[in-house]
């Protein structure tokens, strides 16, 4: 057994019958030709790689978004590698370098206690941390956060821990908004995530965007006509207006366009059904009533890079 200066026995830290009485542990190094000798010594029985997974994984590494954590690369006393798989199955197909913890001649039995934990959500983590914040609103700000030709899958990337810091500083630019939405109960389940993050696009094109140097015939301000596209859209609606029909057929057009897609056993998902509430959003934002809601030939995002948008906060 190799035995490296950084390698620290943790037999003094456990019980004296204790069955992992034998671990070691060491912070190491890891590229691609050790990440596949690794591998090479994989638990026959240990879970399928999930592709979706290393896919991720991959993302963060290349993009210098992948740190050290306490989720340890781990061997039982047999020298079979039983916990980091997807890591280094990451490492192989970035060709990168990272640092991992590595535990070795842990005892076989303690693998069924792996990943029984419940895992924090992105919220969670970010909270840990010093700023409070919605589990939607967090989905809200990934979403206004992702580009235009973002596919689910790249969006689902931006829940990886490497992106909590990221998530954190654009939401802390724009937590007065969701704290009003929660206060105004505009943050039940049943205002999806889709409607709120583009009643979100509303608010900031308006409030510090490009919108803020327009006169919308509407009259309404940003956070009033970010709110009243919720409730036409999730209620069809509104708590305390009269719809006008010359300005407010957007949220109208868009429920139409999912209603005669689920209709015809077309339903949309992620990124696609996204990019029809920023159609419907941008529309309802500037007081237009199109006849319906289309995606065809639009390229770009029609509201401003939300990534350059100063803080709405007061």
């Amino acid at each position: 057994m190799r035995n490296p200066t950084n390698m620290v026995e943790l037999k003094k830290l456990n019980r004296p019958n204790d069955q992992n009485s034998n671990v070691l542990f060491e912070v190491e190094s890891i590229n691609k030709d050790k990440a596949l000798e690794y591998l090479s010594l994989n638990f026959d029985n240990n879970r399928r790689l999930k592709g979706r997974s290393v896919e991720k994984l991959v993302y963060a590494m290349k993009n210098n978004n992948f740190h050290l954590s306490w989720d340890c690369i781990a061997f039982n006393e047999e020298g079979q590698l039983v916990n980091g798989q997807h890591r280094l199955a990451a490492i192989v197909e970035a060709d990168v370098t990272c640092k991992f913890h590595v535990l070795r001649n842990i005892n076989h039995s303690t693998i069924k206690h792996f990943d029984i934990g419940t895992s924090r959500s992105q919220a969670d983590r970010i909270s840990i941390h010093g700023t409070p914040m919605h589990s939607k609103a967090c989905a809200v700000v990934k979403l206004a956060f992702s580009d235009w030709n973002a596919n689910h899958t790249a969006v689902g990337k931006l829940s990886a821990s490497q992106y909590d810091d990221q998530i954190s500083s654009y939401y802390s630019r724009h937590s007065d908004y969701f704290e009003q939405l929660e206060a105004d109960g505009y943050m039940q389940a049943k205002y999806t995530n889709n409607a709120a993050a583009a009643a979100f696009k509303i608010f900031i094109e308006m409030k510090v965007g490009r919108g803020r140097f327009t006169d919308y015939a509407h009259g309404m301000e940003a956070y009033e006509r970010s709110t009243y596209f919720l409730d036409l859209v999730i209620n069809g609606k509104s708590k305390d207006r009269t719809i006008d029909y010359n300005f407010d057929q957007a949220p109208f057009k868009l429920n139409e366009k999912l209603i005669g897609r689920r209709g015809l056993g077309k339903t949309m998902y992620g990124a696609v059904a996204y990019k029809y509430f920023l159609v419907a959003a941008n529309s309802f934002m500037n007081g237009r009533s199109p006849l319906s809601i289309r995606i065809d030939g639009i390229k770009n995002d029609p509201f401003s890079n939300f990534r350059g948008i100063p803080s709405s906060n007061t």
